[in-house]
């Protein structure tokens, strides 16, 4: 690299850094075969649930290139899981709304909220679903990870934990930790080093990892992400830094999208820190698998492929699945369904 001289084992271990980002930029199969899909009327989209194996046959077969915004649809869905009996389901629009007095005495008794973001954003994205939960009463906080916004470096996922920590730790009772796409290993990562601190935690169309996962790792097993197509992933700088190109920023994370949505997605989008992509995460049952899990799946996500998100919500025990029929960018299409998912968790 010009104008910079590193030692046999810098040069090595920034060969390797920037071998294994482009695996994770080009691991995922091109686009999964499959006939043209039917209208949305048709479309399955019953929740995941524990037992249930993905469907290939259901993935998106998409590009960012070629992805038109469609009208946004957005429906919502809930499963619990048991053991026990068959799954309920529920639709958020036909829950009876409570009483205004009750609203409030609920809020005023409901944990607080930590929104943790994902790659290629900052704490700016969640701010459509911080107003709608703050209209409801509820107490919320928005927690932007370092190396964003020109205050770049080499950033770990320790130190992304402890920033959440820091924030988890101003409120003297559990709250809720919900973390979307990337926002779910640091979320993770947060409820194994104090799941006390943790009432829940609420994976947004999230990476929902294992013992020994690393983002890479999952990207590498989603066959429907069009980050893999050439130019959709951009590896440059040292240390290493990872982007998507603007021009088709809210073509990739919001399929969905209509016009007026647009500028949204695209203004949160940030540069990413690569080094954090590839880092193993270290989970337990005592600590981690403590803490109650729910997951929010996204029909249409063309970044964390629904079927990635069914094969992880298998090989992780949830306590509830609700699904968004949105692209990968529901904290903008979708901020009022999100709001009221947070408020169905308080008498599921």
């Amino acid at each position: 690299m010009t104008g910079s001289l590193h030692t046999h084992d810098e040069r090595g271990d920034l060969v390797r850094t920037h071998r294994l980002i482009a695996t994770l930029a080009c691991s995922a199969l091109l686009v999964a075969c499959g006939s043209d899909s039917d209208s949305a009327d048709d479309t399955d989209l019953s929740p995941a649930t524990a037992d249930a194996e993905p469907d290939e046959a259901s993935a998106p077969a998409a590009t960012a290139a070629t992805t038109e915004p469609a009208e946004s649809t957005t429906t919502t869905t809930s499963t619990t899981v048991a053991e026990t009996s068959p799954p309920s389901e529920t639709t958020i629009a036909d829950t009876t709304a409570p009483a205004e007095t009750d609203v409030v005495d609920a809020a005023a008794d409901a944990p607080p909220i930590v929104l943790v973001h994902g790659a290629w954003q900052d704490g700016s994205s969640w701010s459509r679903v911080q107003e709608a939960l703050e209209a409801d009463g509820r107490t919320v906080s928005v927690v932007s990870l370092p190396g964003r916004n020109g205050d770049g470096g080499a950033q770990t996922l320790t130190g992304y934990r402890d920033t959440v920590i820091a924030e988890v730790e101003t409120y003297d009772d559990p709250v809720i930790l919900m973390g979307h796409s990337f926002g779910g290993m640091t979320i993770s990562n947060v409820a194994e080093a104090v799941p006390d601190q943790v009432d829940t935690l609420v994976y947004l169309a999230a990476y929902l990892p294992t013992d020994g996962d690393s983002l890479a790792a999952l990207a590498e097993q989603d066959q429907t992400s069009v980050l893999s197509a050439d130019g959709n992933l951009v590896i440059s700088g040292d240390p290493p830094v990872a982007s998507v190109p603007r021009e088709s920023f809210a073509g990739i994370f919001c399929p969905d999208c209509d016009p007026a949505d647009v500028d949204a997605v695209t203004a949160s989008a940030v540069d990413e820190p690569a080094g954090p992509l590839l880092e193993p995460i270290s989970l337990t049952e005592e600590s981690f698998g403590a803490v109650p899990r729910v997951y929010i799946s996204t029909a249409q996500d063309i970044v964390v492929g629904p079927d990635l998100q069914a094969l992880m919500i298998v090989r992780t025990p949830i306590d509830e699945v609700f699904t968004l029929d949105t692209g990968h960018a529901p904290y903008v299409t979708a901020a009022d369904e999100i709001a009221d998912i947070l408020e169905q968790l308080e008498v599921a």
